[in-house]
């Protein structure tokens, strides 16, 4: 049985500021009914876009979200596990990368 993958990643390789705007349903074009995953990069902002983003509003809503943990202040991680929380998104696992351990978070919905 064959299985396709869709998986968005938002990237920031630069240093230099760039305006941004919330992800939001209307900016997320999405052509297939069912989202595998969305990554996120950011460094050190990652909380800043998933706080800011309202994940009910996206159609297709992600099935997993993997974001960069490293660089999100301490205060600001249980904030971003509740917000995911609150749009249906448990923890999952962490994930290494670099030598560590815990680098990166993933989370789900419903069953996964």
């Amino acid at each position: 049985r064959q299985h396709s993958a869709l998986c968005i990643i938002l990237l920031s390789a630069c240093a230099e500021s760039v305006h941004s705007r919330p992800l939001r349903g209307d900016l997320y074009c999405c052509p297939s009914s069912q989202v595998d995953i969305l990554t996120t990069d950011l460094e050190g902002h990652d909380h800043k876009v998933l706080l800011a983003t309202n994940f009910s509003a996206l159609r297709p809503m992600p099935r997993y979200i993997l974001y960069e943990n490293e660089h999100i202040p301490a205060e600001k991680r249980a904030v971003v596990m509740q917000w995911l929380g609150e749009h249906g998104y448990h923890f999952v696992s962490h994930v290494g990368g670099c030598g560590r351990e815990e680098m990166d978070v993933l989370v789900g919905r419903g069953g996964s």
